[in-house]
């Protein structure tokens, strides 16, 4: 039988912006007796802090399927432009349409309710965008997932719309089509019309666009698809029955088969960068990152075991909290505009049966108990969060197991959360993902900078008995 005595290692952390430098100073605060036991049988309890070794990097490809569609563009001195677009499908309310004949288009036109909208800036709420609709050369399905931006050949480089299609911001978007699209419409085939399926496979999906502003600002706007549609007026002959007047009729085709995928483009990919920065930027959806090198952290990790003589094995993390401080901007106001409210790594997940398929999770501490899941903290000015589980199991790792581009690569990112209740019962839960639906352009410090984002790390030692 053997005493576990308690003794706090203290661990000051000199740091240079390629590696990590330790010096240390051990305090034993010796118990009666305790000068008789031998070492190996201590419990070694400290504290370590790491500067992070952040880095900027886009998120590659995320998942662009949802039931809102995102439109719009954004340039601001520090991220360039960015843009946002998105397709959808459409199909009839009812198979069973019978246009007669000799018909007369007397209306045709698009209406969508906005639901939310993020701004560069407070002033530019009822900004005028300049939008375009184009006919799609292919569907919106469940294998192209991603937000990739439309090539030239996905569409048709003539817009449907008729004139142009001036939006402010309010709550609603309607659009008056061209002529020749209703008529399109008018034309579709029996075939076509047997099923909805059969309707999207003829006519494919619709693509709205958003010339960018000139000079900063813009406006990303979202728009909900379950009470959207296409009204299409006409006049015509009935053919059912002889000598039947001509009338009006209104049809309907709604918006959402299959969801919308929404596509963006970042010029902010050019300044993706391996360097250590004195300020990194922070932008919504598929934008840049603070990105997060597995290989040096571990690498910082074995050093300090290395110094100290400690297998891995034998080092507990009880507790490991990031903190990435940042900077006001000149105008605090503009922090509810520019910056997220959070902050959490995210790691790309990629498929085992199809390397071409990834999703973006966040680490699995996220639902751990008492984790502020990276929360902005105004009064101290950082954001923090708790990812115990993963610095543990990065530092019982092999090195050889960890790659700069494998699963323990993490980007910070804002998230999103989704609660959902059971029919049955009066639970709920709550998911947390990757946000793809809000656009911010905010910053943190960097590694260079005098305040920097750091680890810090309790942990215990266990004997080597």
């Amino acid at each position: 039988m053997y005493f576990l005595k308690a003794i706090k290692v203290v661990v000051p952390i000199a740091v240079v912006a390629i590696g990590m430098l330790f010096t240390s100073c051990i305090k034993d605060e010796k118990a009666l007796g305790g000068d008789v036991i031998p070492d190996d049988y201590n419990l070694k309890i400290g504290t370590l802090r790491i500067n992070l070794p952040l880095q900027t990097r886009i998120v590659d490809s995320v998942q662009a399927k949802s039931t809102e569609g995102y439109v719009g563009a954004i340039r601001t001195p520090e991220m360039g432009l960015a843009e946002f677009a998105f397709g959808v499908n459409y199909c009839p309310t009812s198979l069973k349409f019978n246009f007669g004949k000799d018909q007369i288009v007397k209306t045709c036109y698009i209406a969508l309710i906005k639901s939310t909208s993020s701004v560069a800036d407070k002033s530019q709420e009822h900004l005028l965008q300049n939008f375009h609709i184009y006919r799609m050369k292919r569907a919106i399905d469940t294998v192209q997932i991603y937000n990739v931006w439309p090539k030239e050949s996905d569409y048709i480089n003539e817009p449907i719309e008729e004139g142009g299609l001036v939006y402010a911001g309010g709550d609603t978007l309607r659009a008056f089509l061209k002529e020749s699209f209703a008529r399109e419409l008018l034309n579709a085939s029996q075939w076509a019309l047997d099923s909805s399926y059969h309707f999207i496979d003829e006519f494919k999906a619709l693509l709205f666009t958003c010339n960018p502003s000139v000079g900063n600002g813009g406006r990303l706007n979202a728009f909900t698809v379950s009470n959207a549609h296409i009204v299409l007026t006409i006049n015509y002959q009935p053919t059912w029955a002889p000598n039947l007047s001509r009338r009006d009729t209104t049809f309907q085709f709604v918006f959402g088969v299959d969801e919308i995928q929404n596509f963006s483009r970042y010029e902010s990919k050019s300044q993706q960068s391996n360097e250590f920065k004195e300020y990194i930027g922070v932008e919504g959806i598929g934008g840049l990152k603070p990105y997060l090198d597995p290989v040096k952290l571990k690498d910082s990790i074995d050093r300090f075991l290395s110094l100290y003589g400690v297998e891995k094995e034998r080092f507990i993390v009880a507790r490991a909290r990031y903190y990435l401080p940042y900077t006001n901007p000149p105008v605090l106001e503009d922090i509810n505009y520019y910056y997220p409210a959070y902050l959490y790594p995210c790691y790309k997940y990629v498929s085992t049966s199809d390397s071409q398929i990834h999703e973006y999770f966040p680490v699995e501490d996220v639902y751990t108990e008492d984790n502020n899941r990276g929360l902005m903290n105004r009064s101290l000015g950082y954001y923090y969060g708790d990812i115990s589980s993963w610095v543990q199991k990065l530092a019982l790792k092999e090195k050889s197991e960890v790659t700069s581009n494998g699963k323990d690569a993490l980007w910070f990112s804002p998230l999103t959360a989704t609660t959902s209740s059971s029919y049955y019962s009066s639970s709920s839960s709550t998911t947390y993902s990757i946000s793809v639906d809000t656009y911010v352009n905010g910053r943190i410090n960097g590694p260079k900078h005098a305040n920097p984002p750091y680890l810090e790390i309790i942990y215990t030692i266990l004997p080597k008995n």
